[in-house]
């Protein structure tokens, strides 16, 4: 199914190209929302695990890590994690791995969680930037 709209034919993901026409962001300015988008959306990844990491107590999920070990796979998946981690525990001796591994497997449910809301709102705020960005640049050209 093809799209047309003023600057052109879409194919997938049309509408969507066309409600960001609606809003200025034409496809020549769809790499810059992107990007834009992309920074959202990691800014949201380590705030929420920043916050995790900060708000999470192992003792209170001690009743989740007993019932854990006594799968196989946690063992195998504990070492997994911790290989990855050690770089960052590495660098800095403070960090808790544990606390690191849980507090980013927590931050992601969360996210999964409130994605009816951050998808919509990322979006929301990257038209609102992007309208910004080059409103503050057409005004610029014209002062010129």
């Amino acid at each position: 199914a093809v799209v047309s709209t003023q600057s052109g034919h879409y194919g997938r993901g049309g509408k969507l190209l066309e409600k960001l026409e609606c809003h200025g962001i034409t496809p020549g300015k769809a790499g810059t929302a992107i990007i834009i988008h992309e920074l959202l959306g990691i800014s949201v990844a380590i705030t929420a695990w920043y916050g995790c990491y900060k708000c999470f107590h192992l003792k209170s999920a001690a009743k989740i890590f007993l019932y854990l070990e006594k799968h196989s796979s946690y063992q195998r998946g504990k070492g997994w994690l911790y290989k990855r981690a050690k770089p960052i525990t590495n660098k800095f001796p403070s960090i808790d791995p544990e606390k690191l591994i849980f507090s980013a497997a927590a931050s992601e449910v969360g996210r999964k969680i409130l994605a009816p809301i951050l998808v919509p709102g990322k979006l929301a705020f990257t038209v609102l930037l992007m309208k910004l960005i080059f409103q503050n640049q057409q005004e610029s050209a014209l002062s010129t």
